[in-house]
C-alpha cells in the first residue's frame, strides 16, 4: 500500500490528534469517488488527522487510530458518505470520552477550582501588602534593636555614675542575680517602637488622610462660573413679580 496524501488538522493545546485513514481504491472509480469524498469531508475537523492510502482493487475502507470503523466486504453494499461520517464520529467520541470523563470528575474540577482559588489568594493585592509590611517590619524591628543596644543605652551607661554597661546592671537578691539592665535595654527597645508607630500609624496618616480630603481653592474661572450659577438659580426661584 502506497500512501497517497497526508491531511489534516490538528488539536489545539498540543493534543494527540484521532489518526484517521482512509484507504481508496483508484481502479474503481466509485469507490475512489467515495474515499475521496469521505478524506475532503474528514479534514475539516481539526480534531482528525486524516491520510489516504491507495490500496488494492475492490477495497475501501476507513480506519479510526488502527481500527476499521467502515468498509466495503467484497460483493457487500456501498456505504454511503454519511454512514461513514457517523461511524468515523462515534469512533472518535469512545476515544475521547473517558478523558472528558476524568476532565468532568469531581476530583478533577475539586482540584480545578482549588488551583483557582489559591491563585486568586496568591496574587491578589492585601497579601502582596501584608508580605512587603511584614518584611520591612522585621528590618526595621532590626534597626531599633541596634539603635537601642549600640547607641541609646550605651549614651545612658556614660550619663550614670556607673563603670559598667547595663548589660552588667544587676541586683543580687539572696544570691540570686536579677538582670535589671537587660529589661531596661527592651523596655527602651519597646518604647521607641512604640513611638515610631505612633508616628507613623496615627501622626502620619492622620496626616496624610487630611490632606486627601482637602480640597483645592477655586481658580478664578471656577469662581465665576459658579457665580454665574448661583445668579442663574436664583433667578429661578424668584417669585414671577420679582423678575
Amino acid at each position: 500500500m502506497a500512501p497517497a496524501d497526508s491531511q489534516g488538522g490538528s488539536q489545539a493545546g498540543g493534543a494527540r490528534p484521532t489518526v484517521v485513514e482512509v484507504r481508496r481504491c483508484p481502479d474503481s472509480p466509485d469507490l475512489a469517488r467515495l474515499a475521496d469524498r469521505v478524506a475532503e469531508a474528514l479534514r475539516q475537523d481539526p480534531g482528525l488527522q486524516t491520510r489516504v492510502v491507495d490500496v488494492g482493487p475492490g477495497e475501501f475502507a476507513v480506519l479510526v487510530d488502527g481500527r476499521q470503523v467502515a468498509g466495503k466486504a467484497e460483493g457487500g453494499p456501498t456505504p454511503s458518505v454519511e454512514g461513514v461520517l457517523d461511524r468515523v464520529g462515534q469512533a472518535a467520541h469512545r476515544l475521547t470520552e473517558p478523558l472528558g470523563r476524568l476532565a468532568a470528575s469531581a476530583p478533577a474540577k475539586h482540584a480545578f477550582s482549588l488551583a483557582h482559588e489559591f491563585r486568586a489568594f496568591a496574587f491578589k493585592g492585601n497579601l502582596i501588602d501584608l508580605a512587603v509590611g511584614i518584611i520591612l517590619g522585621a528590618a526595621f524591628s532590626k534597626l531599633v534593636d541596634s539603635l537601642v543596644k549600640n547607641v541609646v543605652m550605651p549614651l545612658v551607661s556614660v550619663l550614670l555614675p556607673t563603670g559598667q554597661g547595663y548589660q552588667d546592671w544587676r541586683w543580687v537578691i539572696a544570691g540570686v542575680e536579677v538582670p535589671y539592665g537587660l529589661f531596661l535595654g527592651e523596655l527602651v527597645n519597646f518604647l521607641v517602637v512604640s513611638l515610631a508607630l505612633f508616628l507613623f500609624a496615627v501622626k502620619f496618616l492622620r496626616w496624610f488622610a487630611r490632606v486627601r480630603e482637602e480640597v483645592p481653592p477655586l481658580t478664578k474661572d471656577q469662581e465665576l462660573l459658579t457665580e454665574i450659577r448661583d445668579l442663574l438659580k436664583r433667578k429661578q426661584d424668584a417669585p414671577p413679580a420679582d423678575r
